[in-house]
């Protein structure tokens, strides 16, 4: 089911090769679990989650390091090219003792 921007408590994103994408679409939570995630990306591949039609996925996710005290929180975001490529954008940003620290990687792989 479709879902609001409003409802997903999201803003628009801009893409590194499309357009600027609104914050609304399809999500879908996996948990915070590796059972639970593996179940659900069994769940959404059976039924077709992703077609000819998606133009983009966005990944976040959040990790914690207990030794450091130290949360993570990562995005990732696929974007599928014109030409069948994939195109992917990795940002991270941690906290650190001066506060938050953000790190952009971008990687490109063309098909």
């Amino acid at each position: 089911m479709y879902n609001t921007s409003d409802s997903l408590g999201s803003v628009d994103l801009i893409g590194t090769v499309g357009p600027v994408y609104g914050g609304g679409g399809y999500a879908y939570n996996l948990g915070r679990r590796q059972k639970s995630a593996a179940e659900g990306i069994t769940y959404l591949m059976n039924n077709n989650w992703l077609d000819k039609q998606t133009r983009a996925v966005f990944v976040e996710f959040t990790t914690f390091n207990n030794q450091m005290n130290l949360y993570t929180v990562s995005f990732i975001i696929f974007e599928i090219l014109p030409t069948g490529g994939l195109s992917t954008v990795y940002l991270c940003q941690k906290q650190v003792d001066s506060g938050f620290c953000l790190v952009d990687i971008h990687v490109s792989v063309f098909m």
